[in-house]
């Protein structure tokens, strides 16, 4: 990793403090810091923490070829503070180049639907303009003979099934560990080049994150959410939104994420006590590894494909089990190993963001509970938790509630956590669900001995489960909060009601009257007393004295 810099520029950079060098370089792109980390020696010392205190990266053998290089070089392997779990590219199944064909809607498209003009001038504002304008045209792309047409088909495909195949060809080399194989901090003697070259690309991923002695925080962000172009550009075409969500869907890249992240938290458990991690956050989609079942599919390189299928055709978890395929090169006692380890990622931790979807109707969801549980008692230390736990669109939770003839399972989540108390340092908390009133009350006064800051954000009580009232009014005799904010609450007293919706019609053009009633309604509930929680109500009484009304 090190570079020979000319003796002439030795002296580049030197007349700066390094303190006004490092403002700079946070501002610089990462080619950009890279390259001024070749302009002299000294530049080298100040860039290189700006250069490799965070690292992106995916499972694949180039990229955990790069990690082990680095991690293997002692002077940047100590740089390294955050890492970012994020698959680069994806391509979408659209079954055949006649379906392929009609997806694809190139600028100046007289028939391109609305909602993907304006996807695309979103995408445009955050993109390069360079890809904007490197775009084929309608009318060139119209022009174009069928027989090329289909060559870029057959040149899509082969690009789409190498994506998967990068991810995927971990599975063909597992490496199982052993639970009295955790890493520990006595020294061992080096690897040599020979050695390293006979690991397996997990033993290296394995290996490179343990060395990272520094590293405090882990990002696992899908692709498919922070993308806004995820699957939508490939070369010089674009494809129709509309025809990806109609045609397509993202429960294959959920699998692949879950495949990375499952690695990369066995990975950060089996290294635990050599490293100072203390920040996680995750999106966990469908059935993931929760549970040794579902890890046994997920490393057995199948994916959940079966899965699901068993679970339409039965409608349910339980009997979709009993058909499940049991031939596996994988065993339970392994699986479960694996499990203990990725467990104990979560030993360290302060905070914690973890958004987790499953279905609720075939009672997927209800599976999730206990298994996801294993991983919360493990983080004893935690201060701060962020805890998305449903079904999720988009990384949003869908707040609209669905029977839960399948079990229940943000009430078996929230009654284990009640019942176990796993966290005697957690000061704040921030919650998203759809549950009953009874058990998110019975939970939030488990934590009544730390829990000093609360936000509640879309969580929903079914109907016939309670009131926001109920349970707003009983908070402040529960917890000795600090601070307090609520967003999107809904209940179902008569019809389905959203309190503190600033993008609900009565507060169109009335942003800082939102922001009286949110502030003085936090604040009266703090105090004890009873507040006026009915937007409309409030606007009653707010408006005779309103200083931002004409």
């Amino acid at each position: 990793m090190a570079h020979n810099v000319p003796k002439q520029y030795d002296d580049f950079g030197s007349s700066v403090p390094m303190e006004i060098w490092t403002m700079i370089l946070r501002y610089l792109s990462l080619d950009a810091r890279l390259r001024v980390r070749l302009l002299s020696t000294q530049m080298r010392d100040i860039a290189t923490p700006a250069c490799f205190e965070t690292l992106a990266f995916e499972l694949s053998t180039p990229e955990i070829s790069r990690l082990h290089k680095i991690s293997t070089d002692a002077k940047l392997c100590t740089q390294v503070k955050v890492l970012k779990l994020r698959r680069a590219r994806g391509l979408r199944n659209l079954q055949d180049f006649l379906t392929w064909e009609r997806s694809i809607s190139q600028p100046g498209d007289p028939g391109a639907d609305s909602f993907d003009e304006r996807c695309w001038a979103e995408d445009a504002e955050e993109a390069h303009r360079e890809e904007i304008e490197d775009l084929m045209s309608y009318h060139d792309w119209s022009l174009l003979p069928h027989s090329e047409k289909e060559e870029l088909y057959s040149a899509y495909e082969a690009d789409r099934k190498s994506y998967q195949d990068q991810s995927r060809e971990l599975t063909l080399q597992p490496y199982l560990r052993t639970l009295d194989c955790v890493r520990t901090v006595q020294p061992k003697p080096a690897m040599d080049a020979t050695q390293i070259e006979e690991l397996s690309p997990v033993q290296r991923f394995d290996k490179a994150i343990a060395n990272f002695s520094n590293l405090h925080t882990v990002k696992c962000e899908p692709g498919f959410l922070h993308d806004n172009t995820w699957a939508s550009r490939w070369r010089r075409l674009r494809f129709s939104y509309v025809a990806l969500l109609s045609l397509t869907d993202y429960q294959e890249d959920e699998d692949l994420e879950a495949l990375q992240l499952s690695y990369t938290l066995r990975a950060l458990g089996w290294a635990k006590h050599h490293l100072r991690l203390q920040s996680i956050k995750m999106y966990v989609g469908g059935p993931a590894f929760w549970g040794i079942d579902n890890l046994q599919s997920l490393w057995d390189g199948k994916g959940h494909r079966q899965i699901r299928e068993n679970r339409r055709l039965f409608g349910n978890v339980v009997e979709a089990r009993e058909y499940q395929d049991s031939e596996n090169s994988l065993g339970k006692d392994d699986c479960l190993r694996q499990l203990i380890i990725m467990e104990q990622s979560f030993n360290k931790l302060v905070r914690l963001d973890c958004s987790i979807s499953e279905e609720e109707e075939d009672g997927g969801l209800c599976t999730v509970a206990r298994p996801f549980f294993q991983f919360l008692c493990c983080a004893e230390n935690l201060q701060e938790l962020r805890l998305a736990f449903g079904r999720l669109v988009d990384g949003s939770l869908q707040t609209e509630y669905e029977r839960r003839d399948n079990g229940d399972g943000p009430a078996e989540l929230l009654a284990l956590l009640e019942e176990h108390r796993p966290w005697s340092k957690i000061r704040t908390l921030t919650l998203e669900i759809v549950v009953k009133e009874v058990s998110i009350v019975s939970f939030l006064s488990s934590l009544s001995s730390s829990l000093r800051h609360l936000t509640l954000t879309h969580v929903t009580l079914p109907p016939g489960e309670g009131s926001w009232e109920s349970v707003l009014f009983r908070i402040p005799n529960m917890l000795n909060l600090h601070s307090l904010r609520l967003s999107e609450l809904c209940d179902h007293i008569t019809t389905k009601r959203v309190l503190f919706d600033h993008t609900s019609d009565i507060w169109t053009g009335r942003r800082s009257c939102y922001d009286d009633y949110e502030s003085t309604t936090i604040k009266e509930l703090l105090c004890r007393e009873r507040p006026v929680l009915d937007a409309a109500s409030f606007l009653q009484g707010h408006d005779h004295a309103c200083p931002h009304q004409s």
